[in-house]
């Protein structure tokens, strides 16, 4: 993909160990995480409200390598970070903020994201 330049904010060393010149290949991965990772967002949500610390901590693992993929490896450290404090959570109100700050980042970055999907769909 020597011929696409990733926005800066996104990691692209990391994108480009992951794709090389697969631009289908990196269109597959942005297009599944602008569809998959608004249900996980949500069902984190729904978890953090009426699941326990461990069903918790399972999405959040589901969700953390998803980041990677986009460029985004400071949101899988994020997700990282809230899956070890599960381990140390008597209940999930203790990692509401942990959740909160993870869903800013997700939020601000969806739509880099989107960006960056319209750009390789051009290509």
């Amino acid at each position: 993909m020597k011929d696409h330049t990733f926005d800066p904010r996104l990691d692209t060393n990391l994108l480009l160990d992951l794709y090389d010149d697969d631009r289908e290949y990196a269109l597959v991965a942005f297009s599944d995480f602008l569809k998959l990772t608004p249900v996980l967002m949500g069902e984190l949500e729904k978890e953090l409200s009426t699941g326990t610390v461990e069903s918790f901590r399972q999405k959040v693992h589901k969700l953390k390598p998803t980041f990677s993929y986009v460029g985004l490896p400071g949101m899988t450290r994020q997700a990282e970070g809230i899956e070890k404090k599960c381990r140390e959570a008597a209940g999930t109100d203790e990692l509401r903020r942990l959740y909160e700050d993870l869903k800013t980042d997700f939020e601000k970055n969806y739509e880099l994201i989107q960006g960056e999907a319209a750009k390789l769909s051009t290509m």
